[in-house]
C-alpha cells in the first residue's frame, strides 16, 4: 500500500467518524453532552462538598445546595460554595463568613466541563476574596459535579439560568444589600449570567444586582458552535464551513439557542450595567464576540432603534453610526500590557479587552480584578 493510498484511507476513516459525530449532535441529549461537557467531573477523585479539601479555611468557607427560591438544603439542587474575605479568617476567626453592611459578593458562574473546583477557578476565588470586603459564591449547576443528586436528565439552558437566578436570590436572603452583587460569568457562564439577569428584570430580586460581567462570552449559540474549538484545537462545525447550507442546517438544530445578543439588547434598554471582558488571543471564543456584544448594548441605548446589530461577530466592523456613538458616548484608556478599556461616560457599559489571560485566565488581569 502506497503512502498516498494510506493517507486516503485515513482521511476516509476520519471523515466517516466526523460525519457520525455530526449526526449524533442532532440528538438533543447528545448535543447537550457535547455543549456542556458536564460529564467531565474534573478534578477527578477529589470531593467538592468540602472547600477545605481545596485549601480554603473552614472559618471562611462552606458548601451547600440551593433551592430555586434561594433557600439552602443539604441534599440536592445547584451546589454552591460561599467563600468569605481572606483577611477575616486570620487567626482562626469565626467572622470569615459574616456579611457586613458594606460587603460585596461576586457570584461566579463557570463555563463548560469540570466542576467549581477546577484549579484555575479556585485561583479566581482566592484572588477575588483577597479584595477588601469581597465574598464569592461559586456555583455548580444541576448536572455538574456534586449537583447531580436528585437531578434527572441533562442540563438545559432553562435549568442553568434557573440555578443562577437562585444564587442571586440567595444573596438577597443572606444580607447582601442593594447593588452589592456582581454576577461574573465565564465563557458559557457569561451567557448564563445574562440569562439570569434578563429573568429577574422588573422583580424585587434585581435590587441586589450591581452589574453583570460577561467574561470570554459569545454572541449567540449559533455563532459559537460554528467557530468553537474544543480545547482551542478541535473544531465542532468548522469543517462544514465548506458546505455553508449544511453548516447552517446543523447549527439551526441547536436546542439551546443561548441568544446572548438579544438578552444584552434587552438588559441595556432596561438600564442594567454590563461589562464585556475578553483576551485578544482567546483561541476558544474569539474576542470579536465581546466586541459585538458591547456594540449591541451601545446601539440599544444610544443608537437608532431600527439599526441592525452585527449578525456575525467574526466579521464585525464598526459602521459609521457605531463609530459616531463611540466618539460621543464612550471614553477609552490603555490597560497594562497594551489592552484597552472602553466605557460609556456614565460607566453603565464597559468593554475591557486584555492582552494577557487567554480564555480561562483573563479574570486574573489586575484591571479586571479592580473593576470587579
Amino acid at each position: 500500500m502506497t503512502l498516498l493510498s494510506r493517507a486516503q484511507r485515513w482521511l476516509t476513516i476520519f471523515g466517516a467518524v466526523y460525519v457520525c459525530f455530526v449526526g449524533v449532535l442532532l440528538h438533543p441529549v447528545a448535543q447537550r453532552h457535547v455543549l456542556y461537557l458536564h460529564g467531565i467531573r474534573y478534578p477527578f477523585f477529589t470531593p467538592t462538598n468540602d472547600p477545605s479539601v481545596h485549601g480554603f479555611l473552614p472559618s471562611r468557607s462552606r458548601s451547600f445546595f440551593l433551592n430555586g427560591d434561594g433557600s439552602e438544603n443539604a441534599v440536592e439542587g445547584a451546589h454552591a460554595w460561599h467563600i468569605g474575605p481572606l483577611v477575616r479568617a486570620r487567626g482562626g476567626s469565626e467572622d470569615g463568613l459574616r456579611v457586613r453592611k458594606a460587603d460585596k459578593l461576586v457570584i461566579f458562574l463557570h463555563g463548560t466541563a469540570g466542576t467549581l473546583a477546577v484549579p484555575h477557578r479556585l485561583t479566581t476565588y482566592r484572588l477575588l476574596t483577597m479584595l477588601d470586603g469581597v465574598h464569592v459564591l461559586a456555583l455548580d449547576y444541576r448536572g455538574f459535579g456534586a449537583a447531580t443528586a436528585g437531578f434527572q436528565g441533562t442540563p438545559t439552558e432553562e435549568t442553568l439560568i434557573a440555578d443562577a437566578v437562585a444564587s442571586i436570590r440567595w444573596a438577597k436572603a443572606n444580607g447582601f444589600g442593594k447593588r452589592s452583587v456582581t454576577v461574573l460569568g465565564q465563557s458559557l457562564g457569561a451567557a448564563v449570567a445574562l440569562g439570569a439577569a434578563e429573568a429577574l428584570v422588573g422583580t424585587s430580586d434585581m435590587a441586589v444586582l450591581s452589574r453583570v460581567v460577561a467574561s470570554a462570552g459569545f454572541f449567540s449559540g449559533d455563532s459559537v458552535v460554528r467557530g468553537y474549538r474544543l480545547g482551542g484545537v478541535l473544531p465542532i462545525l468548522g469543517p462544514l464551513g465548506t458546505i455553508p447550507k449544511l453548516q447552517d442546517f446543523v447549527a439551526g438544530q441547536l436546542v439551546d439557542r443561548w441568544d446572548s445578543a438579544e438578552r444584552v439588547r434587552k438588559l441595556a434598554k432596561s438600564g442594567v450595567p454590563m461589562a464585556f471582558v475578553h483576551a485578544t488571543h482567546d483561541t476558544d471564543i474569539p474576542a470579536a464576540n465581546s466586541e459585538a456584544l458591547f456594540a449591541t448594548a451601545l446601539q440599544a441605548v444610544y443608537g437608532n432603534a431600527t439599526t441592525a446589530t452585527h449578525a456575525d461577530p467574526a466579521s464585525a466592523k464598526d459602521g459609521e453610526e457605531l463609530v459616531a456613538l463611540k466618539q460621543k458616548h464612550t471614553v477609552e484608556r490603555k490597560l497594562a500590557g497594551g489592552g484597552v478599556e472602553t466605557r460609556t461616560r456614565n460607566d453603565a457599559l464597559v468593554h475591557l479587552e486584555a492582552v494577557w489571560g487567554g480564555h480561562d485566565l483573563v479574570n486574573w488581569v489586575d484591571d479586571v480584578l479592580l473593576y470587579l
